[in-house]
């Protein structure tokens, strides 16, 4: 692969993201990175986006009549939820 076509990486951005010190504190003890672990669930998050957005519109009509189903018969739980 020569200079010119070698993939350059995208330019990154800052965020700030507030989390508990419990949970940051259990993180640490663990010992892992929270910046890297949130950064890594970011990027997967991101990648699995478009691909539930898709599916979403694809079983649009099928979600609409499974969350009525579950309204109309009072199915809410803490197993059955709603899309």
């Amino acid at each position: 692969m020569s200079a010119s076509t070698k993939h350059k990486p995208d330019p990154q951005k800052t965020i700030t993201v507030t989390l508990d010190a419990a949970a940051l504190g259990r993180l640490e003890a663990a010992g892992q990175n929270p910046q890297r672990l949130a950064a890594r669930a970011l990027r997967l998050a991101a990648t699995r986006l478009e691909p539930a957005k898709s599916w979403e519109a694809e079983n649009l009509d099928a979600i609409e009549r499974y969350n009525a189903r579950i309204e109309q018969s009072s199915l809410l739980n803490d197993r059955l939820r709603r899309f």
